[in-house]
């Protein structure tokens, strides 16, 4: 048939060549005569194109003719007339684009390590059944039998083999639903909520039971319904579509009840409620939130389409241009207008521009205008001031000189044209050919590609060998592993293969699994769980489970493991940072952490020392930096909004990311250079990516399934799985997709003391956070002098002071649950807390190590909380039972203090040096007191023009000793006050401006002050005046309590320790004069109540509590004497 097809193409050419004779007809064999003494070149004959004014060449066209080559001798001429190089026909790849050079095709003789494809190619034996179609016709994908293991069930048309369990599980896992085609109704149990699909053998919801939705897959759940009958009672509103009664109350109700909103159409009030976004969000008017630039960008993120209500379409300000007039909205800086480079969507800002200079192969109109160059004096008018045509200086006749033409000529009307061969372009002299780089321009070679004068040679980086097409890259594996996609369900972990023969699952019960990447050679896993705000790892068997991040983590949405140095990196969104660990979580590093709002995907090339992320803050962007955190660059941030799905092509050395909002797939060199999309349709929401070979493979949120690609063209789209449970990251789990690579830190890890971190030449050692390297630029010092120590309501935190990075830093503590106060003892390297939740004063090193109670639950409530580090006492304020208390640091010999006089103690300080201690009282009205540290002396110092106050602070450094508070205020902005120790000379040092309102926790040292912003939850620092403001830390939450750790405390020692002695003699007279009073458990009711002296009962009670059988007599013993021998 082919020959026939050829023979018949011969014929009418001839027919049509010889048709019309003349005096003027064409002597030379390759040309053809349109019948006016014109002779063009034969192969425009029938090309789809008049080349003679008459149109003589194009008439009674059939076919198109090869009967005479335009091509390079070493080249063959297709039957579409391109030209192709001669050792590219028959390799088994479409090169010509008609086929027709794999038309005709003698069989190939194959090797006996070779397989003969049905096309007549040959492909190695082992590449039979691996999933790939190697041969470009399947053939070596046919009759393939997977086996399946004993915990595995096969699915019964395509042989998948996919988890035992997932057999009757009433979801169908096999594609042709085999799974749960033979469960029968004896297998099948449908529970009290859910309604029996007989026929269907299957359960579903019982709310789709009357949905007008074929559930059952048959109707059966439709019938006998009675939608036409379907009258609600009174009292109750109908859905007519849905077909649901439902409370008349729930009727503009702002939610979404009939399930298509119908409850909510022709409301007359939108009840007003307190939004729950966040900000940089809007609330559509359903109550869903969504990123505020979404709203009026042309596109429907709102179900209610109520963020694209109301909207000025030319809302652009001024300096900004507006992409696609009334379509997409988006605005860019009017300064990208016209740079060549896509900066809108849709490419819009680059129409109708006027170029200085015009990009590689192509003339600049007069207008500014850029065509091709092959454009040029064709006769066809392409730039809009038909500059293109103008100035043409025809050569009367090809045969004079080949035309002029460097390569070859063709004959039009006007006269000769220059063309040039399959592999160079035409300058714009309009004459000479210069060699087109392939390999910079479209990157046609999977891996590594070479120009050659006219063509370009591929090869394969190591552990691949190249295909038959001479393009493409098949992966190699001594062990002749199969590659197998894993990928990250939310709510499991699953394997399969991307032929789909087998589908399993690695993990199950997980929380909420976002990100996720591996280790190929010890055989980990490593995942993110947003909702447990944690990262773990197991072992691809599902065993070992571990945490290896667990505390600090606010939204980490990206993992990237390096394989070579054994490194681990992640993004949290949350606290805008991107983080490095060992591979066992220990020894963390906040990598970088300026310039940075909401890190999302990140991967890792150890090979070159890089990684790279993308941000979706207010300017989204794609960046990169070496492994150590130097050398950021940008790879991409212009037209991007939701970037996400990073990968990496390690061969060819391509970076690949999907846009979710912009529903495309780009590419770019690691540079950023040779940007281009790869796929712009049917990409309803891409979030992650892999790769492998030729094939681009990722997940997508709505519809909820894996798909592949070919990452060149973006073409040859098929659905690798669908009906997942919610689809999130996913990788390609093969040996080679963590190639080896120099190990730039070496056996020892560079020498160095904790981590190696690699950069794009050498490597740096870098300590955990807070603390920094020694002279030798390879060992971390193991003490930090000087921190700042602070709550949340959730954790205990640290920031080194004078630190670069100045990052926070969570301290591994395992028992806490609403955090309060805070303190230390520097001689121990100890930490104490309160924790109301638990309502417990607890202890632990400063890297969160040693962790103990302290101070036990017995119906207290412990929330200030102050050291003596002179005599090794805590000092603590119970709010809620009204009374203060000591014991030694241990917990031990633990007394009450103060009990009488006190409404709601809350924050507490020590003065060991002067003896004595001052505390808050919120009971209104609010006030400052003080007494000596042995609970004597209590007076009032501040009483007036006070609200919440708290962060009592001591000073040192003036001539007398100041103490310092905060107070949030509550209608004017708060207040920074101090007074001397006696309450006197009470002075304003800061009044907060509006621009940091709700000020909560306070401290003092060196020059400088410190407190907490509440209402834009940081940290700041000024110096002794308030002057000079600067944020320490962002994102804190609502800080409790804030103070330094310091080694330097004052001794008590010297003058400064004048009242000393009164402080001795007070706590000797206070043990002799009263009996000592140890106390093991809570005091019963009304030990703290009133002011008067102890009963007689309580008296006895305390005795007996504390082994007292000597009678002394505790009755009458006023507030501030119960002391026990400290």
């Amino acid at each position: 048939m082919k020959d026939m097809l050829f023979s018949v193409c011969i014929l009418l050419l001839f027919h049509v060549c010889n048709g019309d004779k003349s005096e003027c007809d064409c002597v030379e064999v390759d040309k053809f005569s349109c019948g006016d003494c014109v002779c063009i070149p034969r192969n425009l004959v029938c090309d789809g194109q008049p080349d003679c004014d008459n149109g003589q060449d194009e008439k009674g066209c059939v076919a198109q003719s090869v009967t005479h080559s335009h091509c390079p001798i070493d080249h063959y001429t297709c039957w579409n007339l391109q030209c192709v190089k001669k050792n590219w026909v028959c390799d088994g790849d479409n090169d010509c684009g008609d086929n027709s050079d794999e038309l005709m095709c003698p069989p190939k003789n194959c090797t006996e390590d070779e397989f003969q494809c049905n096309n007549n190619n040959c492909v190695l034996k082992k590449w039979q059944c691996d999933g790939d179609d190697d041969c470009k016709d399947w053939s070596d994908e046919h009759h393939c039998v997977h086996e399946c293991t004993s915990a595995q069930f096969r699915c019964k048309n395509d042989s998948t083999c996919i988890d035992k369990t997932w057999a009757c599980d009433k979801e169908y896992d096999c594609i042709d639903q085999s799974d749960e085609a033979s469960c029968g109704l004896e297998s099948l149990f449908c529970g009290e909520q859910e309604f029996t699909c007989k026929q269907a053998h299957r359960c579903i919801p019982l709310q789709k039971r009357c949905d007008q939705h074929n559930d059952c897959n048959n109707w059966e759940d439709e019938v006998s319904c009675g939608f036409e009958a379907l009258v609600c009672p009174m009292h109750q509103f109908t859905c007519t579509q849905s077909h649901q009664c439902l409370p008349i109350n729930k009727r503009c109700d702002s939610v979404n009840d009939c399930g298509d909103w119908e409850d909510e159409m022709n409301c007359d009030f939108k009840p007003e409620k307190e939004s729950q976004c966040k900000e940089g969000e809007f609330q559509c008017d359903y109550g869903q939130c969504i990123n505020s630039k979404w709203v009026c960008d042309g596109q429907r993120d709102c179900e209610d389409l109520s963020d694209e209500w109301n909207c000025n379409v030319t809302r652009c300000g001024a300096g900004m241009f507006q992409c696609g007039s009334n379509t997409s909205r988006d605005c860019i800086d009017l300064s990208k207008r016209c740079n060549q480079v896509r900066d809108c969507p849709d490419n819009s800002d680059e129409d109708k521009c006027v170029y200085s200079e015009c990009q590689f192969g192509q003339f600049r109109c007069n207008n500014g205008q850029c065509i091709g160059n092959s454009k040029v004096c064709d006769t066809q008018s392409d730039c809009s001031d038909f500059s293109d045509e103008t100035h043409c200086q025809w050569t009367v006749t090809c045969a004079e000189k080949n035309g002029g033409c460097d390569q070859l000529c063709e004959q039009k009307a006007h006269g000769a044209r220059c063309v040039c061969n399959h592999g160079f372009i035409l300058s714009q002299d309009g004459h000479s050919c210069f060699d087109v780089d392939e390999c910079t321009l479209f990157s046609p070679c999977s891996h590594n590609c070479k120009n050659t004068l006219g063509s370009f040679e591929c090869s394969c980086s190591m552990g691949y060998v190249l295909k038959p097409d001479g393009k493409g890259c098949k992966a190699q594996s001594s062990s002749n592993e199969k590659a197998y996609l894993i990928f990250a369900n939310r709510v499991d972990i699953r394997r399969v293969m991307p032929d789909m023969s087998e589908y399993d699952s690695i993990l199950n019960g997980l929380e909420n699994a976002i990100a996720l990447d591996f280790h190929h050679e010890k055989g980990y896993v490593y995942w993110s769980d947003v909702t447990l705000d944690k990262i773990k790892r197991a072992f691809l068997n599902g065993t070992g489970i571990k945490e290896v991040v667990a505390y600090g983590l606010q939204n980490p949405v990206g993992v990237a493991v390096d394989w070579i140095h054994n490194n681990l990196f992640w993004t949290d969104s949350g606290t805008s940072r991107i983080e490095v660990s060992n591979l066992d979580g220990d020894h963390r590093n906040v990598l970088i952490w300026d310039n940075l709002e909401k890190p999302r995907a990140i991967v890792a090339h150890p090979g070159k020392g890089m990684i790279f992320w993308t941000d979706w803050g207010s300017t989204p962007k794609i960046e990169r930096s070496g492994m150590d955190g130097l050398d950021r660059l940008v790879i991409a941030n212009t037209s991007l909004f939701w970037p996400n799905g990073l990968t990496l092509d390690y061969g060819a050395e391509k970076l690949y990311w999907a846009d979710a909002k912009h529903h495309v797939i780009e590419c770019a060199d690691y540079d950023g250079k040779h940007r281009r999309t790869v796929i712009n349709q049917g990409l309803p929401h891409p979030f992650a990516l892999t790769l492998f070979e030729d094939e681009l493979y990722w997940t997508d949120w709505h519809t909820k399934s894996i798909n592949k690609a070919n990452k060149f063209t973006g073409n040859d789209v098929e659905m690798v799985r669908n009906k997942l449970h919610f689809p999130m990251d996913i990788h390609i789990f093969h040996q080679e997709r963590q190639p080896d690579a120099t190990n730039r830190c070496g056996t020892n890890r560079g020498g160095c003391s904790h981590l190696c971190l690699p950069g794009y030449v050498g490597y740096k050692c870098a300590c955990p956070t807070g603390l920094h390297l020694k002279g030798d630029n390879k060992t971390c010092v193991r003490n930090i002098k000087s921190f700042l120590l602070f709550t949340t309501r959730s954790d205990v935190r640290r920031i080194t002071l004078g630190t670069e990075d100045q990052s926070d830093v969570v301290i591994p503590l395992s028992k806490t649950i609403s955090t309060n106060a805070v303190d230390f003892d520097a001689d121990n390297d100890t930490i104490f807390w309160t924790d109301s939740g638990t309502n417990t004063i607890s202890a632990a090193k400063w890297d969160g190590t040693e962790e103990r109670v302290v101070v036990g639950s017995s119906g207290d409530t412990p929330t200030g909380l102050a050291v003596d580090w002179s005599t090794r006492k805590l000092y603590w304020t119970d709010t809620e039972m009204g009374r203060i208390e000591v014991a030694n640091l241990d917990g031990s010999m633990r007394a009450v203090l103060i009990w009488s006089g006190l409404g709601q103690p809350r924050d507490i300080v020590v003065d060991p040096i002067s003896g004595y201690m001052y505390w808050t009282d919120w009971q209104k009205p609010p006030r400052i007191e003080r007494a000596g540290m042995d609970g004597q002396g209590q007076m009032t110092l501040i009483s007036r023009n006070l609200t919440y106050p708290n962060g009592l602070t001591i000073d040192y450094k003036g001539k007398t000793t100041r103490i310092f508070w905060i107070d949030p205020g509550t209608e004017d902005p708060g207040s920074i006050e101090s007074c001397n120790w006696d309450g006197s000379d009470r002075k304003t040092v800061v009044s907060m401006s509006l621009s940091h309102p709700q000020p909560f926790g306070f401290t003092l040292f060196g020059d400088y002050m410190y407190w907490a912003d509440w209402l834009h939850k940081k940290i700041v620092r000024s110096d002794r005046q308030g002057d000079n403001q600067v944020t320490i830390q962002e994102n804190m939450g609502n800080v409790m309590d804030i103070t330094v750790f310091n080694r330097d405390r004052s001794e008590v020692t010297g003058y400064r320790a004048r009242s000393r002695p009164y402080y001795a003699k007070s706590l000797r007279q206070s043990t002799s004069d009263h009996m000592a009073t140890p106390v093991s458990r809570s005091l019963p009711d009304g030990i703290c109540q009133g002011h008067r002296p102890m009963p007689d009962h309580l008296a006895s009670a305390i005795r007996s509590l504390s082994g007292d059988n000597t009678g002394h007599d505790m009755t009458g013993t006023s507030p501030g004497t119960l002391i026990t021998d400290l």
